[in-house]
């Protein structure tokens, strides 16, 4: 089934599944977070730092997922990615996400602006991702091939008919990125949408899912 039909569905399938159905989807999602994103993943600042990463998630790769993720220095907007984050004001912020799931929307001098999916709940995730399938494009990539994109900017959020993307934004400092740019192929990005893999500081995720949804 091509992506953007299986990801029309989305928000439907989160609202109708069960929880006990939505477990075994998240389980499905981490074994194939194991095998696959970590392995992009190597830090670029210091090895030791980041090795709760390795030891959580693991280093082996499947054959199914060969090429699923590969690793980049710098993000492309409308593209998606993990990667590793340790927050410039972390001492004061109420809280942040130390591993964030991006599709970055604008570059600044020092970093960039990007939608961060874990601040919203599973449902929310894919009800937002449903209202940006409009926005799907592709380009040829002289590497990788054919390469499916997001056509996204600030502007553009502004006319999709909601208002779930405005918790999302957060804006990102390569100077405090402590790892490679983990870049998801997009015929995976329903699976890293549900993985349960956010990793807030300061808080909790049940107060951060509150929060955002007090913002939309």
């Amino acid at each position: 089934m091509p992506l953007f039909k299986k990801l029309d569905t989305m928000s439907k399938m989160a609202r109708n599944t069960t929880a006990g159905k939505l477990k075994m989807a998240a389980k499905d999602s981490l074994d194939w977070f194991k095998n696959n994103v970590t392995q992009a993943l190597k830090t670029k600042i210091n090895p030791s730092r980041n090795q709760w990463a390795y030891r959580q998630f693991g280093h082996t790769a499947t054959k199914e997922f060969k090429g699923a993720i590969r690793s980049v220095n710098a993000p492309m907007v409308g593209s998606m990615y993990f990667f590793i984050y340790d927050a410039k004001h972390k001492a004061t912020l109420p809280y942040f996400d130390a591993f964030p799931l991006v599709f970055p929307i604008s570059y600044t001098q020092n970093g960039f602006y990007g939608i961060n999916f874990h601040y919203l709940p599973v449902q929310l995730r894919a009800k937002l991702m449903d209202s940006l399938l409009s926005l799907k494009g592709s380009t040829h990539d002289s590497a990788y091939g054919q390469k499916q994109y997001l056509r996204l900017s600030y502007q553009v959020l502004s006319s999709i008919g909601n208002t779930i993307y405005k918790p999302t934004i957060k804006r990102y400092l390569y100077s405090h990125v402590k790892s490679k740019f983990a870049e998801v192929d997009s015929e995976h990005w329903e699976t890293a949408l549900f993985m349960p893999v956010e990793n807030f500081k300061n808080g909790s995720k049940s107060t951060v899912w509150k929060d955002s949804k007090g913002k939309i």
